[in-house]
């Protein structure tokens, strides 16, 4: 008898297990329906340079949307890049820390006026550097041509040792493209594409050693805040009590990422 009760226990055990991976397989499932809404995904591959519905737009408020491997943060009067929709929603491309990332962000918290990309940008909102974690294009003005100088690593520039690529050259943008072919026997061609605050690279996958590529989006980055963004943060660093509040928490973070951690490379902190 005790030997037989001794075994439905077991028994229990084991559907009640069962049970639970059932329940914690359904719950995965159905987070991830929300976040694709019935197979529709949103991430950084749902946008592609010569999409011709692509808008730009801005953020209107704080907050932490899912993007693929987690969840990201974006705050107001962030530049976004807005792509397909959803009841309620809107697939959006951001910058986050020095890459760009993308997730549905609800339709109120997207500013109502956006504009198509510009199909022909001036020749100044080409300029500046341009990053990709480890990977750097800086674009610079001369004349009424533009200049671009490249580089890239793979797996990453501190990673030893590492594979290491490169490109340069000088061309005048047709519409939101600029192409840059280099000087024979340099096989390297690299094709720029932009797209409102974002930039997107292609190359032949011949601009450096094994598995380097100039390759996917690039965000402008960060500018070093001014005097008085430090002075803030003085301020809050000798003011406790004030640092606690969530709202000046938050500012706090994003300044504190801006002033010492634009140089580091590799980095995943959140803007």
């Amino acid at each position: 008898m005790w030997s037989g009760m001794s075994k439905r226990g077991v028994l229990s055990t084991t559907i009640a297990a069962l049970a639970a991976i059932l329940m914690m397989t359904a719950a995965v499932s159905a987070l991830a329906a929300s976040a694709t809404e019935v197979g529709v995904a949103c991430d950084e591959r749902s946008f592609t340079p010569d999409d011709a519905t692509l808008r730009g737009g801005r953020a209107v408020d704080a907050g932490r949307i899912r993007v693929l491997g987690g969840t990201a943060l974006i705050v107001p009067g962030q530049a976004l890049l807005l792509g397909l929709s959803r009841p309620g929603y809107v697939c959006a491309l951001f910058a986050s820390g020095l890459e760009a990332r993308a997730g549905w962000i609800p339709q109120g918290r997207v500013a109502p006026a956006a504009l198509s990309v510009d199909p022909a940008p001036p020749l100044a909102a080409w300029v500046g550097t341009w990053r990709q974690h480890d990977n750097k294009i800086v674009v610079t003005r001369v004349g009424d041509r533009l200049t671009a100088n490249g580089e890239a690593y793979w797996p990453g520039k501190s990673i030893m040792p590492a594979n290491e690529g490169e490109f340069g050259g000088a061309a005048a943008p047709s519409g939101r493209r600029l192409h840059f072919a280099a000087d024979a026997p340099d096989p390297c061609v690299v094709d720029l594409t932009l797209a409102g605050e974002f930039l997107f690279a292609n190359d032949n996958r011949m601009c450096g050693g094994h598995n380097v590529a100039f390759s996917g989006i690039f965000i402008r980055r960060p500018s070093i805040p001014n005097r008085g963004a430090k002075r803030d943060l003085l301020r809050l660093v000798f003011d406790p009590v004030r640092a606690q509040r969530p709202e000046v928490h938050r500012l706090f973070r994003r300044r504190c990422f801006l002033a010492h951690g634009a140089h580091r490379r590799g980095s995943r902190m959140l803007l």
